[in-house]
């Protein structure tokens, strides 16, 4: 059952959560790019340069992760790989959906999670197609002169 949700969509449900209940996790005016923008923490680095993560980085981090194991999961044919497509593609539409019709959902971080999920949809269908036909045998064909 685990294998049919897409991943990103897990990450991007808990964007969703942090923004239409932002006022639980911070101070009620805080928007949603301002909490995506606040550092979490900084490193200092040898260079004497400070690397700051913020809220927003993490998440993108979190959807590069999940692109990962979704892109290791597309590799197959059966019903539940095709399932997950099918879902990858609501998370997209429905993603995509929020971004233009949300404020709250206007942020570069929502927009890369979005993207991801595009990505993920158009490589899993891809990547399926590419293993089908390598499964039926279907070859290009040759013609002899």
């Amino acid at each position: 059952m685990l294998r049919l949700v897409p991943y990103i969509g897990f990450v991007m449900a808990v964007y969703a959560l942090f923004t239409l209940f932002g006022g639980i996790f911070t101070a009620p005016d805080v928007t949603t790019a301002k909490f995506m923008a606040g550092a979490l923490f900084g490193v200092g680095l040898p260079s004497g340069a400070t690397w700051q993560l913020s809220t927003g980085d993490l998440f993108v981090l979190g959807g590069l992760i999940a692109l990962g194991i979704e892109s290791l999961k597309s590799a197959g044919t059966t019903r539940v790989s095709m399932g997950n497509h099918v879902l990858s593609m609501v998370a997209f539409v429905a993603a995509l959906l929020l971004f233009l019709l949300v404020p709250g959902f206007a942020t570069t971080t929502f927009f890369l999670l979005m993207v991801m999920a595009f990505i993920d949809t158009l490589a899993g269908m891809l990547v399926s197609i590419v293993t089908a036909r390598r499964d039926f045998g279907v070859a290009p064909t040759r013609h002899d002169d």
